[in-house]
């Protein structure tokens, strides 16, 4: 089995140049969208199988699109 780990897209806090740690709300920014976008051709030669998402506003709103092309839900 292969883990592969994904951090989230550049987000709202990175931005500002704040640490957000668990904060509610902190949303990607327009680039971080593109990122969670781009995701989907990264990995594209992967046999994923599986997605685990982290709770956080922002890591949900990277994985969107791949569960979407992919079809499975985080």
């Amino acid at each position: 089995m292969t883990v592969l780990l994904v951090r989230h897209g550049r987000s709202t806090s990175n931005t500002a140049g704040v640490l957000a740690g668990r904060s509610d709300g902190v949303d990607l920014d327009d680039k971080g969208l593109a990122q969670a976008a781009e995701l989907i051709e990264r990995v594209a030669d992967l046999p994923l199988r599986e997605l685990v998402c982290s709770p956080l506003l922002r890591c949900r709103r990277t994985v969107e699109p791949l569960a979407a092309a992919l079809q499975l839900a985080p």
